[in-house]
């Protein structure tokens, strides 16, 4: 069973710059665009490393998405995002 070791989106994001993921990652149609340096990375190229959900329970428009991502090229970063019914696809 997950168990999700932070009580906020905020709190994970400074949980895991803490450990390293200092880059911020947006998806795209190719790959994820490292905000930073505006390369894309191919999915091939990544590994997510962690992730964790917050699911809403009190107000389901919060519903969310933090993902600790390590590329192949040494790049460590996040993608967050909402999910659900009025989400992006491309979160």
């Amino acid at each position: 069973m997950y168990v999700n070791p932070y009580r906020s989106v905020v709190a994970a994001i400074v949980g895991l710059r803490a450990k390293g993921y200092f880059v911020d990652f947006k998806a795209e149609t190719l790959g994820l665009r490292c905000l930073q340096t505006k390369e894309i990375i191919p999915e091939d190229q990544m590994k997510i490393e962690e992730y964790h959900f917050f699911d809403g329970a009190e107000n389901p428009d919060r519903m969310h998405l933090v993902y600790a991502i390590q590329c192949k090229n040494g790049l460590r970063g996040i993608l967050s995002g909402i999910y659900g019914t009025f989400s992006d696809p491309f979160m």
